[in-house]
């Protein structure tokens, strides 16, 4: 028992060591933590072992179910909970023998009780506490760590065929075939209770993410001015399915406990004196168990979304009340505010031709529209607005859309818009996945509304989708995981109507990458999709 809980005590300390880390640390590192709430179901083969040489086991069947929290970092897991599991199996024991003396009337007399054909179902019911720690790469997971389970009810039932014999020292040959005397062939059917006290078992899990396939995509698009909006709940909800094994290292079952059970009664003309022969196989061998249990495990899990951070109001100043003066001096009045108006032109890039564009202007987080309106025959568009940085989609058939941050002091501002022309690349900006992963996150449907709004206003343009990694793992890996996010984004805008044959797909890993490597700016830039006209 102290070797189990010195094996737990070690590893609540590696996960603490793990995820124990300053909030400055995690700041610097701009990595959030993840949390997520879960129910799960398990079903599969359950066995109970026994140490016993002449013991077969057959093995049963095995449920449960469980509250389980999970808590995320990068690629690290760490998982624990609460859950109920309900074990059976049957077991088939050799040959045995045993013998109960006499007290009175026949003190030298000794009863003999041959078993053959002994087999027992067992059930057992527990509570059990999982820690399990592990990780994740791409669609799969795996974890490792112990199960602590507390014996909340069991249950036996033997069957077995008895031969009853005496022997005594005065006689010169064994008793049998006596019925009255209790001597004789008979078939033993029983049942009772048992105790299960704590039971430690290692475990082990491994499974595969279903999100690419079950998750919930939202019918409505995200729509400029609104992509600050909350995670609706079935958005929150993730889906995965696993297989696991457990296994049992520590005794579970109480001698005591079930050595004797209310059973068949050998009773004698004197009611006084009885022989009682029965009992599990584990209290009448002293054995020990242990329990396995291994089979398949689905889950589904809420992801807790972190609050959302209100600004601090600026304190008022505190206001002094004006010194009162024999005569008030005329106050000038005030100046008015100067007007502004941000006046901007639209032209081609490269032969400076002004374009009568569609335009629209956005706070700088894309939170709230602007404007929106089209420049006229000479490109110039102008609205009301106070000099900073504001967001722009500007569009125009033939030419590549425009959706970069402009900023406006008191000049004209210029915005040039690209020629769809054979050859020309463009990364897409504000495309999201999940860690390490093809599947595209919700934040990403304006940037994928857009590229399906310019192929449809392009009927003519086909382009070649590749996607881009860094350097951080295997060549390998990185080939692949790039190939499968620019298919991610093929397959999505077929979804929205563009015909495939408009479109093509490959990735290049880490080949092409942008910026260096070695800092987490680069890196960030060289994970990118983009796509080229073809």
């Amino acid at each position: 028992m102290q070797k189990g809980i010195t094996m737990v005590l070690l590893l609540l300390l590696g996960v603490s060591l793990t995820f124990a880390q300053s909030n400055e640390e995690q700041e610097k590192q701009k990595v959030p933590l993840e949390h997520r709430l879960g129910l799960y179901g398990k079903v599969g083969y359950a066995a109970m072992f026994d140490n016993l040489s002449d013991a077969k086991t057959i093995g049963g069947y095995g449920l449960g179910i469980g509250f389980g929290y999970e808590l995320r970092r990068r690629h690290l897991l760490f998982d624990t909970g609460l859950e109920f599991d309900w074990l059976n199996s049957t077991s088939k024991i050799g040959d045995f023998r045993l013998s109960r003396q006499m007290t009175a009337p026949y003190p030298t007399m000794t009863y003999n009780y041959d078993f053959s054909d002994y087999r027992e179902a067992r059930n057992m019911g527990q509570l059990a506490i999982p820690l399990m720690l592990g990780g994740q790469w791409n669609n799969f997971y795996f974890l490792a760590g112990v199960n602590l389970g507390y014996g909340l009810a069991g249950n036996y039932r033997s069957k077995a065929n008895l031969t009853i014999s005496a022997y005594d020292s005065e006689f010169v040959d064994p008793l049998a075939g006596m019925p009255n005397h209790m001597l004789d062939d008979r078939r033993l059917s029983e049942k009772g209770s048992l105790k299960w006290n704590f039971n430690t078992a290692v475990a082990a899990e491994f499974g595969i993410d279903l999100d690419e396939w079950l998750a919930y995509k939202p019918k409505s698009r995200f729509r400029r001015g609104n992509r600050n909006r909350k995670k609706s709940f079935k958005e929150c909800l993730h889906y995965r399915a696993s297989i696991f094994a457990e296994y049992g290292v520590l005794n579970v079952n109480n001698y005591s406990k079930n050595e004797i059970a209310s059973a068949a009664l050998i009773n004698f003309p004197d009611e006084s004196t009885e022989a009682k022969v029965a009992g599990s196989s584990l209290g009448l061998n002293n054995a020990a168990a242990h329990p396995f249990f291994v089979g398949a495990k689905f889950t589904i899990q809420y992801e807790v979304q972190p609050p959302v951070k209100k600004k601090k109001k600026p304190q008022a100043r505190p206001q002094h009340k004006p010194q009162q003066k024999p005569k008030t001096p005329v106050q000038p009045r005030p100046k008015p505010e100067p007007q502004y108006y941000l006046c901007g032109i639209v032209r081609d890039a490269e032969t400076g031709k002004v374009l009568d564009a569609s335009v629209e202007l956005f706070t700088h987080d894309g939170a709230e529209r602007l404007y929106g309106g089209n420049a006229t025959e000479q490109g110039i568009f102008s609205t009301k607005l106070r000099p900073g940085t504001y967001g722009t989609y500007v569009t125009k058939q033939g030419y590549l859309p425009y959706s970069e941050s402009i900023v406006f002091v008191k000049d004209t501002v210029i915005i040039s818009l690209l020629a769809v022309k054979q050859g020309t690349k463009v990364v897409l900006h504000n495309l999201y996945f999940a860690t390490n992963k093809t599947r595209i996150l919700p934040e990403s449907e304006q940037a994928l509304e857009d590229l399906a709004q310019f192929l449809k206003d392009n009927p003519e343009v086909r382009i070649r989708i590749i996607g881009h990694t860094d350097d951080v793992g295997k060549d390998e890996a990185n080939m692949i995981l790039s190939e499968g996010r620019a298919k991610s984004v093929h397959d999505n805008l077929i979804e929205r109507g563009i015909d495939d044959s408009r479109l093509e797909y490959e990735g290049k890993g880490e080949s092409e990458p942008i910026a260096d490597n070695s800092t987490d700016e680069g890196r960030q830039q060289n994970r990118r999709v983009e796509f080229t006209i073809l």
